[in-house]
This record gives C-alpha cells, sequence and structure tokens, in this order.
C-alpha cells in the first residue's frame, strides 16, 4: 500500500504540476499576447508622433513665410486690390491725373467686368477694361499719365493698347496736338465666398 499511496501521491502531484504548467503556459501566453499589442500599439503611437512632429517642424519653418504673405494680403486688401472693384476711385484718380497733370481732356469709359483667371478655388483674378482717351501737347504726357494710373490704389492697372494720332496743322495753333485711345486692364483679387442660404 505504501506504494500505492506513494504512487497516488506522485501522480496528484504530478497533474497538479501539469495543471499549473498549463496555467502558467495561458498566462504566458496572454501576457506575450499583451506585450505584442502593447508593442504595435507604441509603434503606431511613436509613429503618430514623429508625423505631428514634422508637421510642427514645417509649419513652424513656414510660419514666417506665411506671416509675410498674411502681411501682404492684408495689405492688398486695404489698398483695394482684394475684394470688389472701385469704380468710382478708378475715375477720381483718372480726374485727379487730369488736373494735376493739366491734360485738357481726358474721358474714359469702364466695360463690364469679366474674370480671367482662378488662381485658388477660393479666389478669382478679375479685370475690368477702361478705354482712355486723352489729348495731350506731348507724347511723354501719355508715359506720365500711364505711371500715375501704376501707383499703388484700388487695382492693378495693366495697358494692352495705346494708339497715339498727330492731330493736323501747326502746333502752335494747337497746344494739345496729340489724341491718344488706350485700352487698360483693372485688375482685382475676388475672394468667392460660398453662398448662405
Amino acid at each position: 500500500m505504501t506504494w500505492t499511496n506513494a504512487l497516488r501521491r506522485f501522480a496528484v502531484a504530478l497533474v497538479t504540476s501539469l495543471g499549473m504548467l498549463a496555467i502558467g503556459a495561458g498566462f504566458l501566453g496572454a501576457a506575450l499576447d499583451r506585450h505584442a499589442i502593447a508593442k504595435s500599439g507604441n509603434e503606431h503611437a511613436l509613429a503618430d508622433l514623429h508625423t505631428v512632429t514634422g508637421r510642427l517642424e514645417d509649419a513652424q519653418r513656414d510660419e514666417p513665410a506665411m506671416r509675410r504673405a498674411l502681411e501682404r494680403f492684408i495689405t492688398f486688401q486695404k489698398e483695394g486690390l482684394i475684394g470688389e472693384e472701385r469704380r468710382l476711385d478708378w475715375g477720381e484718380r483718372v480726374n485727379r491725373i487730369k488736373v494735376s497733370r493739366k491734360i485738357p481732356v481726358a474721358d474714359f469709359e469702364l466695360s463690364p467686368q469679366r474674370i480671367i483667371g482662378q488662381p485658388f478655388p477660393d479666389l478669382a483674378l478679375r479685370a475690368s477694361r477702361m478705354t482712355l482717351r486723352a489729348r495731350l501737347a506731348h507724347e511723354g504726357d501719355l508715359l506720365r499719365l500711364l505711371a500715375d494710373l501704376d501707383t499703388p490704389g484700388s487695382a492693378l492697372v495693366l495697358p494692352r493698347r495705346c494708339t497715339l494720332e498727330r492731330e493736323s496743322g501747326p502746333v502752335s495753333e494747337n497746344p494739345t496736338a496729340i489724341s491718344s485711345s488706350c485700352e487698360l486692364d483693372w485688375v482685382t483679387l475676388h475672394l468667392n465666398t460660398p453662398s448662405h442660404p
């Protein structure tokens, strides 16, 4: 009986040990799975951290350029280059130049505004064609008139075509012996804002 009791005890101990070994292996497998999941999560978090860090570095590197661009945008907006066109200002500018340059005749006509380009989805370049007719004493008066129109203001002025014609008769009888006709595009940048119902 002693052998039998000893064998039984040994068998119980062996089964208990095997059971404990199986339980330990199960815990070890679960721990290894959790470790793999945690490691994968950590790798994803590190990858996200590197991505965010890279974006932050890009933003910090681009910040001065963005600030300069924003300052230019605000300056252009204050000058009227961005937004609705200011046709009344344009007419007043032509009249001021006419008076200051002592040009006896300077008439103009503005055509309807048209889109000439769309550099970005929210921005559209628009132009209004102005036909400017003047009587001048000298060709240089036309160049000065165009230079005065090109000063910063409510639009970018692009001369498209000018013609000069000398009027008949002696210059002494007609001090404004040159007729000019110019086509100018007054260009503005328009923000396309979405319409709200």
